[in-house]
C-alpha cells in the first residue's frame, strides 16, 4: 500500500462487493496520511474516484466527510491544500469540498480563509464559500465571527445563520436575541430572507432537551413579533426528538403557553405516534388539553381514522371533543368516505354542519349517487342543505349527465332546487358546448326550478344566450 496505493486500488477491485467499500475507505485515509501530495494529485486528475468514494450525484458535506477518511484527514491537518484541490474540480463535488475546506481553514486562520473568498465573483459559489467560513470562524471566535459577518453588506442568511450557531454552542439565550435582532433589523428595511437565521438556531435547539428548554424559557421571556412562531416550530421539533421532557416543561409552564402554540407538536406527535400522543392527554394541564384533544385527534386520523375516531369517543362532551371530532371524519374522508359519513350520522349537529360538505365532496368523486343518496337522507334539514348541493356539485365534475338525470327524478322540493342550483351554476363555469356533457337542455332544468325567486336568479345567468 505505502508503495503503491493504485495497485492496490486494483486488488480491492476483485474483492466481493461487500467487502470493497470498507477496504478501498482504508486505502484512502492511509494514502492520504503516508502520501499527501500524490493523493491529491491523484483526486485532481481522478476526479471520478472521489466521486464514486462518496456516491456519484450525493455531494452533500456529510457524505463526503463520512466515506472519504482521506479528505477528512487534510481537512483536518492542511485545509489549504483541499481549498486548492477543490479549485481545480469542475464539478458539484469541487465546489462542496471548496465549503467543506473554507471553513476548516477558517477555524485556524479566518483573515486568510476570507481574503480567499472575497477575490470570488459575488454570486451563488461565493455565498456559499461565506457560509463555510462563518461556520468555522464561529467554533474559533464566535464573537469575531459575528462582527465580521455584521460587516458584509448584505449579509447572506446562511453566514449570518453559521455564525449564530457558533454561539449558540456556548450562549443558546444571546444566539436567539441576535436572531431575533437580526431578523427585526432585516424586517425594518424589507429585507426578511425566506429562511431566516433565528429558524436554523431554532431547529437545531429543538434537537436537544435541555438546549430546547433554554431557548423556550427565553422565547416566552420576549415579546418580539415572532416569538409565538418560533415557539411553536420549536415545540413541533422537540416533539419529534423528546416528548417526555417537552411534556415535563409544557406542564411547568402551562400558566405561559397558548393551547394554540403547542398544537403544532401535538399534531406532529400524533402524526408519528398516535398511540404515545394520546396516552399524554390525561397529563396535559387542563388549561391546554382542548388543544391537545384537537390537534391529537388530527394528527392521529392521518395516521389511523378508525383509531382516532374509537380515541376521541371517550372524551364526547369534554371541551376539545367537537373540534377534534370534526376534524377526525374530515380526514377519515380521505381514504374512507362511506365510514366517514356513517361516523358523522351518529355525531353531534354542530359537527355535521362542519364536516358534511367535505364528505358529501370526498364521497362522490368515488361514489356519485352512493354520496348523494346519503346526503338526501340526511334527516336534519340545515346539514342537508350543506351536503346535498356538494355531492351534486362534486358527482357533476365526474357526470354532469348522471348527476341532473338522478336530481330530476327527485320529488319537488328546496332539496332539488338547491341542486338544480349547483348544476346550471356549473353550466355557466364551462366552455364547453352542453351536447358534449348531457342531453338536458338549460331551459328544461331551470323550469324544474319550483321557487320562483330561486328560478329568476339562475334565468339571469343565461339572459342573451341562444339555444336549448
Amino acid at each position: 500500500m505505502a508503495s503503491d496505493p493504485l495497485a492496490a486500488l486494483a486488488a480491492a477491485e476483485q474483492l466481493p462487493a461487500r467487502l470493497q467499500k470498507a477496504v478501498k475507505a482504508v486505502i484512502d485515509r492511509e494514502w492520504a496520511r503516508l502520501d499527501a501530495a500524490g493523493y491529491l494529485a491523484f483526486v485532481e486528475a481522478n476526479p471520478e474516484y472521489l466521486e464514486e468514494l462518496t456516491g456519484r450525484g450525493h455531494y452533500e458535506p456529510e457524505p463526503i466527510l463520512e466515506r472519504s477518511a482521506g479528505i477528512r484527514l487534510l481537512l483536518a491537518s492542511d485545509p489549504l491544500s483541499v481549498v486548492s484541490l477543490a479549485d481545480n474540480l469542475s464539478s458539484r463535488l469541487g465546489i462542496t469540498l471548496k465549503v467543506l475546506a473554507l471553513s476548516a481553514y477558517a477555524e485556524l486562520d479566518p483573515s486568510a480563509a476570507i481574503a480567499l473568498v472575497e477575490r470570488m465573483p459575488r454570486g451563488q459559489k461565493r455565498d456559499e464559500a461565506l457560509a463555510g467560513i462563518a461556520e468555522g470562524y464561529a467554533l474559533a471566535d464566535p464573537e469575531g465571527a459575528l462582527a465580521w459577518a455584521s460587516s458584509l453588506s448584505p449579509a447572506p442568511p446562511a453566514v449570518l445563520a453559521n455564525v449564530l450557531q457558533g454561539i449558540a454552542r456556548n450562549d443558546i439565550h444571546r444566539a436567539v436575541q441576535l436572531g431575533l435582532q437580526i431578523e427585526m433589523s432585516s424586517a425594518s428595511v424589507g429585507n426578511v430572507p425566506q429562511f431566516p437565521p433565528i429558524n436554523t438556531v431554532i431547529l437545531n435547539a429543538a434537537e436537544d432537551s435541555v438546549q430546547a428548554a433554554l431557548v423556550a424559557d427565553g422565547l416566552l421571556a420576549t415579546d418580539a413579533a415572532r416569538r409565538d412562531d418560533l415557539l411553536e416550530r420549536l415545540l413541533q421539533g422537540w416533539a419529534e426528538h423528546d416528548p417526555e421532557s417537552l411534556i415535563g416543561w409544557v406542564r411547568t409552564n402551562a400558566a405561559r403557553v397558548d393551547g394554540e402554540i403547542l398544537s403544532g407538536a401535538a399534531y406532529a406527535l400524533a402524526s408519528r405516534d398516535p398511540a404515545l400522543a394520546a396516552r399524554y392527554t390525561d397529563q396535559m394541564p387542563f388549561v391546554l388539553r382542548a388543544s391537545w384533544i384537537e390537534r391529537v385527534a388530527q394528527g392521529y386520523a392521518t395516521a389511523d381514522p378508525a383509531g382516532a375516531l374509537d380515541w376521541i369517543s371517550q372524551y364526547r362532551g369534554q371541551e376539545g371533543y367537537e373540534v377534534g371530532m370534526r376534524l377526525v371524519v374530515v380526514n377519515y374522508a380521505v381514504d374512507d368516505p362511506a365510514m366517514a359519513a356513517r361516523a358523522l350520522q351518529t355525531a353531534d349537529e354542530e359537527i355535521q354542519l362542519g364536516a358534511a360538505r367535505t364528505v358529501a365532496d370526498r364521497w362522490a368523486r368515488q361514489d356519485g349517487a352512493a354520496a348523494a343518496e346519503w346526503a338526501l337522507g340526511l334527516t336534519n334539514a340545515s346539514v342537508r342543505a350543506a351536503a346535498l348541493p356538494e355531492a351534486v356539485g362534486a358527482w357533476m365534475s365526474q357526470s354532469s349527465q348522471a348527476a341532473e338525470d338522478w336530481t330530476l327524478r327527485l320529488p319537488r322540493s328546496q332539496d332539488r332546487d338547491q341542486a338544480l342550483y349547483v348544476l346550471l351554476q356549473g353550466r355557466t363555469r364551462t366552455d364547453q358546448p352542453r351536447e358534449s356533457y348531457s342531453t338536458n337542455p338549460t331551459r328544461v332544468l331551470i323550469a324544474q326550478i319550483s321557487d320562483s325567486a330561486l328560478r329568476r336568479e339562475v334565468e339571469a345567468w343565461f339572459e342573451g344566450e341562444s339555444g336549448p
